[in-house]
C-alpha cells in the first residue's frame, strides 16, 4: 500500500520542476549541468577524489566538484585553476595545465534559456 502511494507521488514531484541535464566524465563521475548567463556549471553528484601532483607538495583533493565552462571557452574548477574547453562530434573536454576531463559522446545541455544564443558547434570547437 505504501509503495503504491510513493509511485503515485513521483510524477507529481517530477512535474513541479524541470530535471537538470546530466553528463558523465570518461572517469565515471556524474555531473548535473545547469546554466547561467556566463555558460555551463557542472556539479558532481558525489564526491570526486583528485590527486594533485606537485612534487613533495602533492595532495589529494576530495569533495563535490564544480566545473565552470564559460561562453568564451574558458574552464575553471577550483582544484586545477584556469583552463579551456571545447566540443567536437566525439564529445567535449576541459583541459588544464597538467590534466583534462573528457565527456565522450555527450554535450552540455541547458534545460532553460540562460545560455541562449550560445552555439556549441561554432562557439567552442575543438
Amino acid at each position: 500500500m505504501i509503495s503504491a502511494a510513493l509511485v503515485a507521488l513521483v510524477p507529481t514531484l517530477g512535474s513541479a520542476q524541470e530535471a537538470p541535464s546530466l553528463v558523465v566524465s570518461g572517469d565515471g563521475h556524474a555531473y548535473n549541468v545547469t546554466c547561467n548567463e556566463n555558460g555551463f556549471v557542472l556539479t558532481s553528484l558525489y564526491p570526486v577524489f583528485r590527486f594533485i601532483e606537485n612534487g613533495a607538495s602533492s595532495s589529494i583533493e576530495d569533495g563535490i566538484e564544480t566545473i565552470y565552462l564559460g561562453k568564451s571557452c574558458d574552464a575553471f574548477p577550483e582544484t586545477f585553476g584556469t583552463g579551456v574547453w571545447g566540443r567536437a562530434n566525439g564529445g567535449f573536454i576541459a583541459t588544464f595545465d597538467r590534466f583534462s576531463i573528457g565527456f565522450p559522446r555527450q554535450e552540455p545541455y541547458c534545460p532553460n534559456d540562460d545560455a541562449a544564443g550560445f552555439d556549441l558547434a561554432k562557439d567552442c570547437p575543438l
